[in-house]
């Protein structure tokens, strides 16, 4: 929601890593909405710059040692010094993950 994203970037996230598949469903078994235009439109009001990228984790799965390292390759080059936080959200094992880096 428009709510849900202005406190996401109210807390200084800059940079988004999106751990879902493409064709990901919700318990009802509808597709996920994309985030990224509305966040970008968002974004685009409050003056702020964003970025996306998507590195899907199979739902419910682990993911590979290359994954995982492309995963933290991709946080670690979004995240400078004084510079936007990173978000990253996905559900691993029923268990929702979300976490910034602050560097």
């Amino acid at each position: 929601t428009r709510d849900r994203m202005s406190r996401v970037l109210d807390l200084g996230i800059g940079h988004f890593v999106n751990l879902m598949e493409e064709d990901e469903r919700d318990h009802r078994g509808d597709l996920f909405r994309p985030y990224d235009a509305p966040a970008r439109r968002l974004a685009e009001e409050r003056g702020l710059l964003v970025s996306f990228s998507r590195l899907p984790i199979r739902d419910l799965g682990v993911p590979s040692r290359k994954s995982m390292v492309a995963i933290l390759d991709d946080i670690e080059e979004q995240s400078t010094p004084g510079g936007p936080r990173t978000c990253t959200a996905g559900a691993v094992e029923g268990v929702l993950e979300l976490s910034w880096v602050v560097i």
